[in-house]
């Protein structure tokens, strides 16, 4: 979920100003306060998720949150106003905030070795952050649209979501067997 997020959202950071340029005529300070939004609201997210206790020990809001992803990612490729990109990239803001605090949260709890398991954590999640823009440039370039790299992190987080509901069942199995 870690990876799939930053990914998505490198590929916002670094790929959506030059949409927002060409196809939106947008801006620099729209774009400016856009990417702001989503800043704003991942950080938000952070704290929250930091004060809070009651999301531990349960799966729902992980997979909400990817969910969500996946519809504010489909919504970015089609939207066109500035208002409503702000909402979808909260959104997503809120989705990537969730992701990374599960991530985090659960590579270091049950680690003896709490340096090695952040350090894992954020191996992950860079590796998305390098792979996004990439990719997602390289998807845009082949498909001649700007937003084709919006439908291929919402693809990206869709399979993670799917590979984590197959391990949560397994899991799930296992411990009825027990």
């Amino acid at each position: 979920a870690n990876f799939t997020s930053w990914f998505a959202m490198s590929e916002i950071r670094i790929l959506f100003p030059k949409l927002a340029v060409d196809a939106l005529g947008m801006q620099p300070w729209m774009i400016g306060v856009l990417i702001f939004a989503l800043g704003l609201a991942l950080t938000i997210t952070f704290y929250l998720m930091g004060v809070s206790r009651a999301w531990r020990n349960s799966a729902r809001p992980l997979i909400f949150a990817q969910i969500l992803i996946i519809a504010f990612l489909l919504m970015l490729i089609v939207s066109t106003s500035a208002l409503t990109l702000g909402f979808v990239l909260c959104g997503l803001g809120v989705g990537f905030g969730i992701c990374y605090s599960y991530s985090l949260y659960y590579s270091v709890i049950g680690s003896m070795d709490k340096g090695v398991a952040s350090g894992r954590h954020e191996m992950v999640l860079g590796m998305g952050a390098v792979l996004g823009p990439l990719l997602g440039g390289s998807g845009a370039e082949f498909f001649g649209t700007q937003r084709a790299p919006y439908a291929l992190g919402a693809l990206l987080v869709l399979i993670s979501l799917a590979a984590q509901l197959r391990l949560f069942s397994t899991a799930r199995a296992a411990q009825s067997r027990a």
